[in-house]
């Protein structure tokens, strides 16, 4: 046919075109301009495909190079975002959207010390009121954030006074019928009432190695003395205390591996031949998780041991573990915490297992501001005790329930100075034994000063 050959002629040159044609839009499309349009209308995911297309041929262009950086940060690229600012600074050191990009993706990074640094550069140029409002944001967040990374020491000194019904947690019942051996007590060994003043002293040290683990170690110190300061009177005692370990952060979760030692002295005479003096030393776990902005949960755990220098047959093993819920109102200036304890101590000595004990407790307490410098708060608990074996010659076994109340005030005269005022009530019934039984009032005056 005589229009054959034009027709295969014709066709070749269309299998030709068609890929010209198709290409031609791409090639188009694949520019800075177009670059810029995606970025600008939020289209991450096909900006960040363009600009790996376009990059082999235009790399180490700073128009090209800024935008690539823009499209490789709104993908979440930071490593390729950091690389194209860089290189556009390095081009361009007086282009201040660059600097201001680059230090946004340092800051992103976490290394606040060049991303300070740029801010400056930027700030010192005198941009824009937004810019510069911008620029002073982020330095206060580079500020706080470096101050989290640096170790921090604070510490408190309190120092109070008040009045304690009964400053030996013993009982006003001077005769006793237990069973054949009728019982009268000492009158040291009877409740007991005196003034007091009581000084204590913490110091706080946190240590963060990474964003994720902080070493801490916490001190205190007390020193409590009834009815004379330093007269080493009936039941005047000293106690010191360290707890350090580690904190591990994971999301919304938080690990503490606490290491603790605690010594208790107690001064007087009247103290007799029982001298009850004391260390414990425990190692714990606990487990804290905000469940929401207002809501949080903890568990924890202890084991330990606690050691009578002058009496080993009241030594004992512990076991200790529980949890707490904590909650704060969306809608008033109140906050709510409850717990639960279960414990046990273990006699070491099998002979004299009467020094053991299992027991429950149960407590809530809450916290509400009446205003930036008052706030009330108050508690409430309980504590059921029962011991694992009974007392030796009086051949009674010991159970015991307590509770107690307390209520306070504190005023917040400045930033790290607070006075606080709070009374508490205490009882201890012990079941079908008085000899245990006893009822404590503590009011208590004092003032903190924070550092």
């Amino acid at each position: 046919m005589p229009g054959l050959p034009f027709l295969r002629h014709a066709l070749r040159l269309s299998l030709v075109a068609i890929p010209l044609a198709v290409a031609a839009p791409l090639a188009l499309a694949d520019s800075v301009d177009e670059l810029r349009a995606l970025v600008d209308a939020n289209s991450a995911a096909d900006a960040w495909a363009m600009a790996q297309r376009m990059e082999p041929d235009n790399a180490g262009d700073a128009e090209f190079d800024f935008w690539y950086g823009l499209a490789a940060k709104a993908a979440g690229h930071k490593q390729q975002a950091v690389f194209a600012f860089e290189r556009v600074v390095a081009q361009q050191p007086d282009n201040p959207r660059a600097k201001l990009e680059l230090a946004d993706s340092y800051f992103q990074f976490g290394n606040t010390q060049q991303a300070r640094r740029l801010f400056e550069e930027v700030l010192a140029s005198t941009p824009p009121d937004a810019v510069q409002a911008r620029i002073r944001t982020y330095l206060g967040a580079i500020e706080a954030r470096d101050s989290q990374q640096k170790t921090q020491v604070r510490g408190s000194l309190t120092l109070a006074g008040g009045y304690d019904s009964n400053i030996n947690g013993s009982t006003a019942t001077v005769e006793h019928d237990l069973g054949p051996l009728p019982v009268t007590l000492n009158p040291v060994s009877l409740e007991t009432d005196a003034g007091f003043v009581d000084a204590r002293g913490t110091l706080e040290v946190v240590r963060p190695v990474s964003q994720r683990t902080i070493q801490f170690l916490n001190l205190s110190a007390q020193r409590r003395d009834n009815d004379e300061v330093f007269s080493g009177g009936n039941f005047d005692y000293s106690q010191m205390g360290l707890n350090a370990g580690w904190m591990l952060r994971r999301g919304a979760a938080t690990w503490r591996i606490p290491v603790g030692l605690q010594a208790l002295w107690v001064e007087g005479e009247s103290v007799g031949p029982v001298n009850d003096d004391r260390y414990v030393m425990t190692l714990g776990l606990e487990y804290n998780r905000a469940l929401s902005s207002h809501t949080s949960l903890t568990w924890f755990g202890q084991g330990g041991h606690m050691h009578y220098p002058s009496q080993d047959d009241r030594n004992t093993n512990q076991l200790l573990a529980g949890g707490s819920y904590n909650w704060a109102a969306a809608s008033m200036p109140l906050r709510v915490s409850t717990s639960l304890h279960l414990g046990t101590d273990v006699a070491e000595d099998a002979d004299f297992k009467y020094n053991g004990r299992d027991y429950v407790a149960l407590r809530a307490t809450l916290r509400y501001s009446l205003n930036a410098s008052h706030l009330l708060y108050g508690g409430i608990g309980a504590q059921y005790s029962q011991y694992q074996d009974d007392q030796p010659v009086l051949g009674f076994e010991r159970e015991d329930m307590l509770a107690d109340v307390s209520c306070g005030w504190q005023w917040q005269l400045e930033r790290d100075w607070q006075v606080n005022a709070d009374l508490s009530y205490a009882n201890n019934d012990s079941a079908d034994n008085a000899l245990y039984d006893y009822d404590r009032v503590q009011v208590r005056l004092g003032s903190t000063w924070r550092f």
